[in-house]
């Protein structure tokens, strides 16, 4: 949550709808208290995702 508040801090509220998009799911993901597994599971299929479409 530090990180967040830091990266907003320098960089100010979001403004385009990605930046709130990122944003929440920043917070969703930093209130998990798995240790980061499901943030690691969830980068995983959306780089495969991505893999794919290219």
């Amino acid at each position: 949550m530090l990180k967040i508040a830091e990266k907003l801090a320098k960089k100010g509220p979001p403004v385009t709808d990605q930046e709130r998009a990122t944003l929440a799911i920043e917070l969703f993901l930093a209130q998990k208290q798995d240790g980061g597994d499901f943030a690691a599971k969830l980068k995983a299929k959306l780089e495969e995702q991505k893999r794919r479409s290219h």
